[in-house]
């Protein structure tokens, strides 16, 4: 209703004292005419129309192409044949904040070209002052649309970023990338394993976003990480994990087991139960430890001794981060 009301008002000498129609594709407005004014909006737009000889036509915007094109049109298309190489040319000598060089200086290793302003009025050919006038023109409107671009992007993409600095000797966690940085902590379940591992000790800050941390000796991680991997150490929280297990030459994790901490029987439906064990790995804390089937386990790792082997069927290994009591098991050998 306030476009019928501001295009009314901007064509209204043409208007006053002749029929028109006004064309909308708003099925609301159809009946704008015979409703009763019901809401402050309508009594206080309708009464400036009050006066104009109209009426209100309805037309779906799908049924309405002609007009739907044009609103869609660009300014001037038959010129952009002649802005598209000026485009090219400003984007290729903007300086860009990551490589603090223009586009151009970075692939021929040498300044652009740098263009004179044009004077208006100072050329006597009438064709030639306009060409270089609707160039500076378009080359200024080309300019501050890419600033108006870099900031839409930069805002966006600061939205989730958050401003954390460390000093030396800052104990932090760090994010892993689950199933591929597994060489400083290893768990049982990598997809239910925990996000931030530590805590580790910074010991240099690498430019203004980058740390050097004090990983474990068998990590196959680079030490210096980005700050958003990184969250800061608070309270006295113990660490997940701070020692890596062994890893083979060709980054195989071969986690070796301690102690049973604990034993258990697990029913499922109808069938046989299952025995588990509470295993401790070595190099791993026993808040790292894991469920594992009984009878796998002892397939997996033959030399080591259970205190009793015998019922131990197959079954499927499962993996518990569940609370339980902790157990002294008898010592394994």
């Amino acid at each position: 209703m306030l476009a019928v009301v501001k295009a009314v008002r901007k064509w209204r000498p043409y208007l006053l004292g002749k029929p028109f129609t006004v064309r909308t594709d708003h099925q609301s407005l159809k009946y704008l005419l015979e409703q009763r004014i019901t809401t402050p909006a309508q009594s206080r737009w309708i009464p400036k129309l009050l006066g104009y000889d109209y009426i209100i036509e309805y037309k779906r915007g799908s049924e309405n192409q002609a007009a739907d094109s044009l609103s869609r049109q660009g300014q001037q298309p038959r010129k952009w044949i002649e802005w598209i190489p000026w485009a090219e040319f400003s984007y290729n000598t903007s300086t860009h904040s990551s490589t603090k060089m223009t586009l151009f200086e970075a692939v021929y290793g040498m300044p652009p070209p740098s263009l004179l302003a044009y004077v208006p009025g100072t050329d006597r050919v009438q064709a030639v002052d306009e060409y270089l006038q609707d160039r500076d023109a378009i080359l200024r409107e080309i300019q501050h649309n890419l600033r108006l671009a870099q900031e839409r992007m930069k805002g966006q993409a600061n939205q989730h970023r958050r401003e954390v600095s460390f000093e030396v000797s800052d104990y932090i966690y760090l994010k892993l990338q689950p199933y591929r940085q597994t060489s400083v902590a290893f768990q049982g379940s990598l997809k239910l394993s925990p996000r931030f591992f530590g805590p580790f000790k910074v010991l240099e800050k690498v430019g203004n976003v980058a740390y050097k941390l004090d990983l474990p000796a068998g990590s196959q991680i680079h030490n210096v990480v980005h700050v958003s991997r990184l969250r800061k150490f608070l309270g006295n929280i113990r660490p997940v994990s701070t020692v890596p297990p062994p890893v083979a030459d060709d980054s195989t994790i071969l986690p070796q087991p301690k102690t049973i901490l604990a034993r258990r029987e697990i029913q499922k439906g109808k069938y046989r139960p299952r025995t588990e064990i509470l295993v401790k790995w070595r190099g791993t804390t026993a808040e790292d430890a894991t469920w594992e089937n009984a009878w796998r386990f002892s397939k997996s790792y033959p030399n080591f001794v259970l205190e009793d082997k015998a019922g131990l069927s197959g079954g499927d290994c499962y993996v518990s981060h569940s609370a339980c009591p902790r157990h002294v098991a008898p010592a394994a050998s």
